[in-house]
């Protein structure tokens, strides 16, 4: 038990010779202080960036392709010109909610328009912009 207090009290014995430093330089101690929560802020971010993010969806019953009608959408303007981008999108979706996405598809296309028109030329251009 001895020794847990001792180990426990070493953090304050230690505080109470650095608090006389600390109040006679201020900058020394903003610059401790930017470490700590720099340091609490970067195990955050580390911690975040290491959760599994993968998400599955059991879509149920057999999948069949449904293709959208060809599209044609502005991108964002560069400093340039403006560009288009014309696309075909074919959906794989279970068998039994086709006709729901027949019955929607204006609005499905309508809302890649509107996410195209967001997009700069440089994040649609290549392979990872055909992902």
């Amino acid at each position: 038990m001895k020794a847990a207090s001792v180990v426990a009290s070493a953090p304050a014995r230690l505080l109470k010779r650095l608090l006389p430093a600390l109040r006679a330089q201020p900058v020394l101690a903003a610059c401790i202080g930017v470490l700590i929560i720099g340091g609490i802020v970067a195990w955050g971010i580390v911690q975040i960036g290491s959760r599994d993010r993968g998400v599955v969806i059991d879509l149920g019953g057999p999948l069949t392709f449904h293709p959208l009608p060809e599209m044609i959408a502005d991108l964002k303007p560069s400093a340039k010109r403006s560009h288009h981008i014309k696309l075909t999108i074919v959906a794989q979706i279970p068998a039994q909610q086709a006709p729901q996405l027949a019955a929607r598809v204006v609005v499905v296309v309508g809302g890649v328009q509107l996410r195209l028109r967001e997009l700069a030329v440089a994040v649609v251009a290549g392979a990872a912009g055909a992902d």
